[in-house]
């Protein structure tokens, strides 16, 4: 299984600054953990709000020296989102089925996407066009129907609810101090099937029948045109 391609793509939409690109990579405030800060101490609050601040402007700082904001939302996908979150995930369970390779992530290759006026990387042309030079025949292979899947969280902790919670009393945990496992047990109890907000737990988005790239905007529309560059 080859992973990582996600980096050859440029966002679709139209992006104004760094906190465009953070929310499109699930880089939340504080203020993101919601209900669940309540279960916290004041002092263990404050401690991890300080915290969360310093790591989010940290991101922050390492990106704002690049005026582009297709180039920052490039770093923040390969440095942050596809580094803690899609590898992580995809090797964890992608991985016990199949060999994962990231030959995309290549370091050099990298540091060369990074360079590339934002148009290269729309619909991943640059990526499609480098693959068909290589081997004209590779996208006779069937793509996948689906760009990918989300699971829906509210209503898989319902159903494994019972086993989620023993695990959780179970052992002891570093995070305990921060977070009683009793108040993540009281959350757990107080989640209801009528309040699962997006019922996604299978495929989303349309089928991907074609090899073709994507277009972001209309044919009559310029790359300036739909960037706002």
């Amino acid at each position: 299984m080859f992973v990582g391609d996600e980096m050859h793509e440029i966002s679709p939409f139209r992006l104004h600054d760094v906190s465009d690109s953070l929310v499109r990579c699930h880089i939340e405030p504080f203020s993101s953990l919601g209900t669940l800060a309540a279960c916290l101490t004041p002092a263990d609050r404050r401690e991890l709000e300080t915290a969360w601040s310093a790591a989010l402007g940290q991101i922050r700082a390492q990106v704002t020296g690049y005026p582009d904001p297709y180039q920052q939302d490039f770093l923040i996908m390969a440095q942050q989102y596809l580094s803690h979150s899609l590898l992580p995930w995809r090797e964890r369970f992608a991985g016990r089925i199949a060999a994962v390779h990231t030959p995309y992530l290549d370091a050099e290759l990298a540091e060369f996407i990074q360079r590339l006026p934002p148009e290269l990387l729309a619909g991943k042309r640059l990526l499609i066009g480098a693959l068909r030079e290589l081997d004209p025949d590779i996208y006779r292979v069937p793509l996948a129907r689906s760009s990918g899947y989300e699971t829906n969280w509210h209503a898989e902790l319902i159903r494994h609810r019972a086993a989620v919670k023993e695990d959780l009393l179970s052992g002891n945990s570093r995070l305990d101090r921060v977070i009683p496992p009793q108040a993540i047990g009281a959350v757990l109890d107080s989640l209801t099937v009528s309040g699962g907000g997006r019922g996604r737990s299978t495929a989303q988005g349309s089928g991907r029948r074609s090899a073709e790239p994507w277009e972001p905007c209309g044919a009559a529309q310029s790359a300036s045109d739909c960037w706002g560059r």
